[in-house]
């Protein structure tokens, strides 16, 4: 079963989305440097049982990017109106790392968001240190554990094609993701049930952010994982058994 793809124009911007699947509405956001077909087996089992939607967040994958810096404010508005567009109703929200921040954002102005999940989510602190050291110490996790080889493989595949596409563009989607990543968010609006899933390893958003979210998100839980920022493409049945317990709960 192969996602089907579709596209979207709001506000002058074409979005490219993907489909598939029926029951729970499910929006996938994904993070930065990635696409949305970065997580495809996930998004294939997970339309075993919902009905997914995961749009490239525009400037990134085949979705054009805004004439002018956003903020997770910006981007959450986006999507507010893309959910309305398609005349989705009740919708359950996932967002990791960058895709996070704007999942979260748009929970705290939508109320009729059901469910949010963040995993290992932007939107409270910025990264940690600096790019090159947390590519470095992401290269380090990969040498230190040669079983989770291929995925480093994976990322740098998406690595290479965010770069080959984006060539001319990668001054404007930098700023426009540190300016993004410099605002803060309306969390005590959030009242949406919210799953906080994060990596033990994660060195760019680390644990303790995830304390903060949990701390001020009332009707939050935590559960932590093995890995690192990148344990979502390492643990693809942990993060699944997690999501399927958290989305079908007292749905009796």
């Amino acid at each position: 079963m192969n996602m089907e793809k579709k596209q979207l124009i709001l506000d002058g911007i074409s979005v490219t989305y993907y489909e598939q699947g029926t029951g729970k509405t499910v929006i996938f956001l994904h993070g930065g440097r990635l696409r949305a077909l970065a997580h495809e087996h996930l998004l294939y089992e997970l339309a075993k049982q919902y009905h997914i939607i995961a749009p490239d967040i525009p400037v990134y994958g085949e979705s054009s990017g805004p004439g002018e810096l956003w903020t997770f404010k910006e981007y959450a508005d986006f999507f507010n109106t893309f959910i309305k567009k398609l005349q989705i109703d009740r919708p359950i929200v996932i967002g990791y790392s960058l895709g996070g921040g704007i999942a979260l954002y748009l929970s705290s102005m939508n109320k009729d968001v059901e469910k949010l999940v963040l995993i290992d989510s932007a939107g409270l602190d910025r990264p940690t240190g600096i790019a090159l050291t947390r590519d470095l110490n992401r290269l380090w996790f990969y040498a230190s554990h040669p079983q989770y080889f291929p995925v480093l493989l994976k990322l740098l595949k998406e690595f290479l094609l965010f770069n080959k596409k984006h060539f001319l563009e990668l001054r404007k989607i930098n700023q426009l993701r540190d300016n993004a990543l410099n605002t803060a968010t309306d969390i005590e609006k959030i009242k949406a049930k919210t799953l906080l899933i994060w990596a033990k390893g994660d060195t760019i958003f680390p644990l303790n952010t995830a304390g903060k979210f949990h701390s001020m998100i009332i009707n939050s839980q935590l559960s932590i994982a093995e890995g690192n920022h990148d344990w979502i493409f390492m643990n693809e049945k942990k993060l699944l058994e997690l999501l399927h317990v958290f989305i079908m709960a007292n749905d009796s």
